[in-house]
C-alpha cells in the first residue's frame, strides 16, 4: 500500500495510521507529520498490544561472493535518523533460545578490549547528510578497526538509492559497515571481573608481604623498618614517570645480597627480569629502554634477598 498526504503548516498529516483497541484519543500538536503511526490499546492485562509489528524474511548466511547490495538487506525496521524509545529496548536472551553456550574467558575479553581503538569523531554531514546521521560530536568505534578484532559485531549494510517520481536519483545508494555496540557489554563485564580479581590478588600479596615486614609500596622515597634494632632504607624511584621510550630506575641496596630487578604488567603477570646479580650495599641505577613496550601501566620491583620494593610506572605514547 502506498499513501501520501499533504496539508498546511498547522494541520496534522499521517501517511498511514493504524489503530486497534477500545479507545482512540490521539493528541497531536499542530503541524504533526507522521509517515506511519501505529497504536494499540487494551484494558485487559492478558491482551497483547503491539503498535507496529514488522517482519522481514531473507537469507541469514553471509555470502562473500554476493555483492554488498544483496547482503543483509532484511530489516524489520529501518530508521535513518534519530530513534526515540522512551520505553527502552529489549533483546532476546532466554537460555532456551541459544545453542553452543560457553563461558567467556576473562583473559580473552581483556585481550580483545585492549586491541580496540576508541575514537571521537563527527559524521560527514556534507557528503552523507541525506542519511540523517547524528550531528552531535560522537564517542565510539570505527567499524573497520572493530572488524579486525571482533568481526561478529560488524555487518555490511546497503542503503538503496532514493528516486523521484520519474526514476531520477535524488540520493545515491550507499554501502557501509555498521556495528552492534551491545556486543561489547559481555566483554566489558568479563574484563572488569578479571581486573577486580587481579586487584584482589595483588592486594593480598601486598598485605601478606607487609605483614611479614618484607615489602615497601613504592614511592619517590620509602624508608621502611625491617627490624626492631635496625632501619634499612629500601628505595626505588622511576625518573621520569610517566615515560615514553626510556626512563631511569634508581634503587638502593641496604646490604650485600642477591638483587633482582623485575617488571610486571598491569595485571600482575611477570614480563621479564631487567637485572639479576650479587650486589654490595649502595645506590644503583638502571637505564630502562621501554621502546618495545605498549603504552600502559607497569610494576617495577626490586627484590633483595626476598624483600621486595614495588613502584608503579606508566608508559605513554610519544607525541
Amino acid at each position: 500500500m502506498y499513501a501520501s498526504t499533504s496539508g498546511s503548516a498547522t494541520t496534522n498529516n499521517l501517511g498511514v495510521f493504524g489503530y486497534a483497541g477500545t479507545e482512540l484519543n490521539p493528541v497531536f500538536s499542530p503541524a504533526f507529520r507522521t509517515g506511519v503511526s501505529g497504536r494499540a490499546h487494551s484494558n485487559t492485562a492478558a491482551d497483547i498490544c503491539i503498535g507496529v509489528y514488522g517482519i522481514a524474511i531473507g537469507p541469514d548466511v553471509y555470502d562473500p561472493l554476493q555483492p554488498p547490495n544483496l547482503q543483509h538487506t532484511k530489516w524489520a525496521g529501518y530508521f535513518p535518523g534519530y530513534t526515540y524509545t522512551p520505553g527502552g529496548t529489549w533483546s532476546a536472551s532466554d537460555e532456551q533460545l541459544k545453542l553452543n553456550i560457553q563461558e567467556l574467558a576473562p583473559d580473552v575479553a581483556v585481550t580483545k578490549l585492549l586491541a580496540l581503538q576508541p575514537k571521537t569523531y563527527d559524521f560527514n554531514q556534507d557528503q552523507f547528510g541525506f542519511m540523517h546521521l547524528p550531528s552531535e560530536h560522537q564517542f565510539g568505534m570505527i567499524a573497520q578497526n572493530v572488524a579486525d578484532v571482533l568481526p561478529e559485531l560488524v555487518t555490511n549494510i546497503h542503503q538503496p538509492a532514493e528516486l523521484d517520481s520519474t526514476g531520477g536519483v535524488v540520493h545515491p545508494e550507499v554501502d557501509f559497515k555498521a556495528m552492534s555496540y551491545q556486543g561489547f557489554i559481555p566483554l566489558l563485564i568479563a574484563g572488569f571481573q578479571r581486573q577486580q580479581a587481579t586487584i584482589a590478588s595483588l592486594q593480598t600479596q601486598i598485605n601478606n608481604c607487609c605483614t611479614l615486614g618484607g615489602m615497601t609500596q613504592g614511592g619517590n622515597h620509602a624508608p621502611v623498618s625491617t627490624g626492631t634494632n635496625s632501619i634499612q632504607e629500601e628505595r626505588l624511584t622511576i625518573v621520569p614517570n610517566p615515560f615514553s621510550d626510556h626512563t631511569t630506575l634508581h634503587y638502593y641496596v641496604p646490604q650485600q645480597g642477591k638483587v633482582s630487578l623485575q617488571v610486571s604488567g598491569s595485571d600482575g603477570r611477570p614480563i621479564g627480569t631487567l637485572r639479576e646479580e650479587q650486589a654490595d650495599a649502595g645506590e644503583y641505577t638502571y637505564e630502562w629502554n621501554t621502546q618495545s613496550l605498549a603504552a600502559g601501566m607497569y610494576y617495577v620491583s626490586v627484590v633483595v634477598d626476598g624483600k621486595v620494593v614495588v613502584m608503579k610506572g606508566v608508559k605513554v605514547e610519544e607525541r
